[in-house]
């Protein structure tokens, strides 16, 4: 599972890189619900890359309110 979540992100972050704000949409990040796919499967509620997993999904969340 971990394996899919790094999966998910690293395209995210070439993306980003590549890409001008004015050029991304919504569709192009396909990393939400990484939290919950890992609480799932491994249950570890301390492990600090959660806050870092829910912070990205909110981020992207605000740009494209």
């Amino acid at each position: 599972m971990l394996e899919m979540i790094i999966s998910r992100y690293q395209p995210a972050d070439d993306i980003m890189e590549n890409n001008s704000f004015e050029n991304l949409t919504k569709d192009m990040f396909r990393f939400g619900g990484s939290v919950r796919a890992y609480l799932e499967s491994y249950s570890d509620y301390m492990n600090p890359m959660l806050g870092e997993l829910d912070e990205a999904e909110k981020m992207l969340e605000e740009i494209f309110r």
